[in-house]
């Protein structure tokens, strides 16, 4: 703790902190919304084997935008100037802009030399023109005109709000304001920011060394009299490590496949003239699509079913619905109908969204999940329009597995799994945004549910929000195993646990002994950019593997993520659990979601 708080210091005292990253404005590129991309270093100090080390790695974030409050709040509302403004605004989205002020620091522009800084606590619910207070002698006057009197300056958008600050004792016109400088943007970034942040930080691995060599300059240990003062010094040269290449499982599909049994090359592979392991049947199942027929024809709706899946019943019930209307009546009248229609218990409904960014994809799971109890799978239209093959084959895979299929398994299973009836737990805890402190954080488990570690069954509990320990992880456990037992007819003997989203500092929480070994994996091969190895933690083993043992069998295990073709970062049972708590967010009525179709999502998390 000493040493991060020595390598932090003096960069505090001339960037942006957050944590343990600083970030300057240098070559910073904007995003949608009024944000914009600030890149920098994280730095932390760490004991290892060798010694203390330091890592340095860069980073970047979303800070707001400086300059004028009436430019940016054109940019969140994604218009086109501030004219647009002019006609009012609606009290839903007044309080789209409120919410995303709020809390903001501001400076004004109209005094001259003395701007002085306010902090935005609201905005007013009517204009500047209409806004009233009382002035010293008792009268009240509106802002618009005590303006033009105060300054002999007359509003030019009279028609905007007003920043209300110091617990509305103090009224700012929007337009005598601007935004400071370096505000970060805490919140989960939309679609679009998303995807534009990535692109920004994507790189190749040698041009990530290079930046890395560059943040050395820019910390200058060398330089640092703080340090020095302590006697610290720190190499300028990375440490090269050895590493060595653990061979690709054979992974096999269905015996009339196409070489049905391979070992993949390069971490990917694709489904051309292969079928899934074990195909489920799908006798009642139903599409929703969510826009008019106008949009998206009858005629294209039917192509991409029909290029999506050859079943049974070749022709679904297929219901038109308005995004914006009442979502759960919708699902309940498609679900009877796909009931009806073949006299069963519904399977599957199929949604295709038109659009991204919305509440509809959360609302969808909330009523599927929690009332009607059957899966879904949600596609974007365009998709849905283009209704590509590898596509379509990807969200097959998907389909498969939520019907109880089995996608693919490992040629020969790891001794592990087949010298005992063994269980694999993936556990992760979800939690608020930033500053919100309403709504809990949710801690999920998965388990392996067959001998091949290819099903899962996933549990979830609400807890205390922020708490990374898992509350009630031993009434969990209990439930999966007695889950186990029912599916497999034996009880397991062995049982192995992946904990996922615990820092270093969370250890003594999560188990009071030492940590007995430390281990890095590499194993997927990134889509773009560099890869990452998964840091693993040894905590507990009562199951005497070896380093070698343990790596081979969690390297193997990272290609039978059921939902893609591709080695993965992560083991598939905290991948799972990962996915399993983020969905558990969508149970709560009322709530607003960042609609990421799921498809695409499972691509870009591989990264």
């Amino acid at each position: 703790m000493s040493l991060d708080v020595l390598i932090r210091h003096k960069p505090a005292t001339l960037y942006e902190t957050v944590g343990r990253s600083f970030y300057t404005p240098n070559g910073s590129k904007l995003l949608s919304g009024g944000l914009e991309i600030w890149n920098g270093f994280y730095q932390a100090a760490r004991p290892t084997v060798s010694g203390m080390m330091v890592n340095l790695d860069v980073t970047a974030t979303a800070f707001w935008q400086s300059g004028s409050l009436l430019a940016l709040a054109v940019k969140i509302m994604n218009l086109r100037n501030v004219d647009d403004f002019r006609k009012g605004l609606q009290d839903r989205d007044r309080s789209r802009l409120d919410k995303a002020l709020r809390g903001l620091q501001v400076r004004v522009i109209h005094r001259g030399e003395a701007k002085a800084k306010y902090k935005i606590e609201k905005l007013t619910p009517v204009s500047a023109s209409q806004a009233m207070f009382a002035q010293e002698d008792g009268t009240e006057i509106d802002v618009g005109t005590y303006f033009f009197r105060k300054y002999g300056r007359r509003l030019t958008h009279p028609f905007m709000p007003c920043v209300s600050t110091r617990r509305g004792r103090v009224l700012l016109p929007m337009e005598v304001c601007e935004l400071v400088q370096g505000q970060r943007y805490p919140k989960k970034l939309d679609e679009k920011q998303t995807a534009d942040m990535i692109k920004h930080t994507c790189q190749q691995p040698h041009i990530r060394a290079n930046k890395i060599k560059e943040g050395l300059d820019i910390v200058n240990y060398h330089e640092n009299e703080y340090m020095r003062s302590f006697g610290v010094e720190v190499s300028t040269e990375m440490v090269q490590l050895r590493a060595r290449i653990l061979p690709a499982p054979s992974i096999s599909y269905h015996p009339s496949s196409r070489q049905a049994n391979f070992v993949p090359q390069g971490g990917a592979w694709n489904l051309r003239d292969k079928k899934v392991a074990t195909g489920a049947t799908l006798g009642s199942w139903s599409v929703v699509v969510f826009t008019n027929e106008r949009d998206f024809p009858m005629g294209r709706t039917q192509d991409f079913i029909r290029e999506l899946i050859v079943i049974v019943n070749k022709e679904p019930p297929i219901l038109y619905a308005n995004p914006q209307g009442d979502i759960e009546s919708a699902l309940k009248t498609i679900w009877l109908r796909a009931g009806n229609a073949v006299k069963s218990q519904p399977q599957l409904v199929v949604c295709i969204l038109p659009f991204k960014g919305s509440s509809l994809y959360g609302e969808i799971k909330r009523v599927s999940d929690t009332i009607l109890g059957v899966a879904t799978q949600c596609i974007q239209m365009h998709h849905a329009s283009e209704h590509k093959k590898q596509y379509c084959a990807n969200v097959c895979l998907k389909m498969n597995v939520k019907l109880g299929g089995m996608n693919s398994f490992l040629s020969t299973p790891p001794p592990f799994l087949a010298e005992k009836p063994t269980i694999l737990f993936g556990a992760d805890v979800s939690h608020p945004a930033p500053g919100d402190r309403n709504r809990p954080s949710i801690a999920s488990l998965v388990g392996s549910m067959d001998s091949k570690a290819a099903r899962y069954a996933a549990t979830i509990r609400v807890q205390t929000a922020k708490t990374e320990t898992i509350a009630d992880l031993g009434g969990m456990v209990v439930e999966l195993l007695k889950n186990f037992y029912q599916t497999c007819g034996e009880k397991p003997e062995r049982i192995l646990f992946y904990r996922d989203g615990v820092s270093d500092g969370q250890f003594s929480e999560i188990l009071t002994k030492e940590i007995e070994s430390v281990r890095f994996l590499q194993s997927h091969s990134g889509l773009q950019g560099t890869s990452r190895p998964a840091h693993y933690h040894v905590l507990h083993d009562e199951n005497n593997f070896t380093a070698d043992k343990l790596q081979d069998f969690t390297y193997k295990m990272c290609h039978l993520y059921a939902r893609c073709t591709r080695t993965v970062s992560i083991v598939p049972p905290a991948y799972y659990a990962h996915i399993v708590a983020g969905r558990a967010r969508f149970h709560a009525k009322g709530e607003r979601w960042s609609d990421v179709e799921s498809t695409e999502t499972s691509q870009k998390k591989k990264k």
